[in-house]
């Protein structure tokens, strides 16, 4: 039966040149997606006025049916995703970010920009693999002469090709009862998904990856109350809050912003008055030199996002922003990483972030009137 719905599902609604909309048909899985939508449209104006578009039945490495994933459209454009669980009984949603799902981008042009193909010979339609939690992957077979002579497998968030011995087991997901926002901190899982998603490449000062993070903690306290912390024309790309904040917390263009410049930065922005904000707030800021998991969930469960300092080597580090976590199935931290990628999750005992990471500590904002 799950194999005729899937079936059903993809040839009523999903091609991969077309959008279409799911206002037609009803499922449990898209009832779980639509409430998703209907109770986050305070918090994530984007999704104001939007609606579920084009599923696509996901499957494991096995190819055992396991998540729909639904494009987000707004405007006849696709502004997002949401996958939802394949399990008829308990439809959860397992993420959502701000970025279009795979299926609805040009799949095959990113592959052919990592491998290349032989005179007479062609890709397959793709199918699509998803590993909990955000791992996407891609199986293409390539012919010859309507011949299959080969399987290539995407690794598509790291635009690599990979091998099916690469692709890890998905996790048992059917058992899987937690209502969407629990806050337990065994086995659950906590997103603050109004923390804005401020991006470096919004202006051209040099190493403003602390600034973004700062901004993305302020803005999200913006929304809360505390009205002065930022513009509101200027709530859509954080442009200016983050360019006060390269200067108040003195960034440097050769070693960036430290961790007392991050914090210090942030509590001058909030507590005083300058360049056209009214700080009147008393803000105050600490720092955690050696983090564990459980901090994080600390944090999260008081709805604090927080700044987390990382690095790749000793010349090499990054701010991002902690905006929640998921011990479901492993210890995973949930960030906004400064470049646009939505809700990113990270492993906490094998970090990974574009290359392996190592976390340098936790800085922790406390806001106060």
């Amino acid at each position: 039966m799950k194999r005729i719905l899937a079936i059903i599902l993809v040839l009523a609604f999903v091609g991969i040149s077309g959008i279409s909309s799911v206002k037609s048909v009803t499922t449990p899985f898209s009832e779980s997606a639509e409430k998703f939508l209907e109770l986050h449209q305070e918090a994530i104006t984007s999704l104001r006025g939007a609606e579920l578009a084009s599923p696509m039945v996901y499957k494991n490495k096995d190819g055992k049916d396991r998540v729909i994933v639904y494009g987000v459209k707004k405007n006849e454009e696709i502004i997002g995703r949401i996958v939802v669980n394949y399990d008829v009984k308990s439809p959860i949603v397992l993420e959502f970010a701000e970025s279009a799902p795979p299926h609805l981008l040009d799949i095959k042009e990113e592959v052919l920009n990592k491998t290349s193909l032989e005179k007479n010979m062609a890709f397959g339609n793709p199918e699509f693999i998803y590993v909990f939690p955000l791992l996407y992957f891609v199986h293409l077979n390539v012919y010859n002469k309507n011949q299959a002579v080969e399987d290539i497998y995407f690794f598509w968030n790291e635009k690599r090709i990979v091998t099916l011995t690469d692709i890890p087991d998905f996790p048992i997901l059917a058992n899987d009862k937690l209502p969407l926002m629990e806050q337990a901190t065994s086995g659950s899982y906590k997103i603050l998904y109004d923390v804005p998603d401020y991006t470096t490449s919004t202006n051209n000062l040099c190493n403003n990856c602390g600034p973004v993070a700062g901004a993305n903690i302020l803005g999200y306290w913006h929304k809360h109350g505390y009205y002065y912390l930022q513009h509101d024309w200027d709530e859509s790309n954080g442009n200016d809050l983050i360019t006060c904040l390269w200067y108040d917390m003195n960034t440097n263009c050769i070693w960036g912003t430290p961790a007392s410049n991050f914090r210090s930065g942030i509590v001058y922005h909030a507590n005083t008055v300058h360049s056209g904000y009214l700080g009147i707030y008393h803000f105050s800021a600490g720092g955690n030199s050696y983090p564990e998991f459980s901090d994080a969930v600390s944090e999260i469960n008081a709805s604090r996002p927080f700044g987390i300092l990382i690095n790749w080597n000793i010349s090499s580090w990054h701010w991002i922003t902690d905006i929640g976590y998921d011990s479901r199935y492993g210890n995973y931290i949930c960030v906004r990483d400064g470049w646009g990628d939505g809700i990113v999750y990270i492993n906490w005992y094998t970090p990974y972030l574009q290359g392996s990471i190592s976390i340098d500590g936790f800085d922790y904002v406390y806001p106060g009137y």
